[in-house]
């Protein structure tokens, strides 16, 4: 998912993700928004850097670094600020979103970050 700061009349910021023109989240200030986007961006890189990392730098399968820990708090971040499907944060596999009971189980089987 690719997003960016849209054009606004006023003094705030708007991000938008580009393959759905869904309206992600709306800043204060316009300058926030691409720090928004710089932020997530970076979270995006350094999962990938450590997905690819790891396996190397830890072969034993011990998964006892530290490293793993982030992997798992990177994933959870970057699913709870990009769940489109069932529309609420994930706080857990029971978490149920607002729009007919739709639960965040039923969108892991649809959603790549889930």
């Amino acid at each position: 998912m690719k997003w960016y700061e849209a054009k606004t009349g006023n003094h705030q910021g708007l991000i938008v993700e580009e393959e759905t023109g869904r309206n992600v989240a709306v800043t204060y200030e316009k300058k926030d928004a691409a720090l928004i986007i710089a932020l997530v961006n970076a979270a995006r890189c350094a999962l990938a850097d450590l997905e690819g990392i790891m396996p190397e730098f830890e072969p034993s399968g011990d998964r006892t670094h530290p490293g793993w820990t982030t992997i798992s708090e990177l994933r959870q971040a970057l699913g709870e600020i990009e769940c489109g499907h069932c529309g609420e944060p994930i706080e857990g596999e029971a978490a149920v979103s607002s729009c007919s009971g739709y639960s965040h189980e039923q969108c892991r089987l649809d959603c790549e970050f889930c």
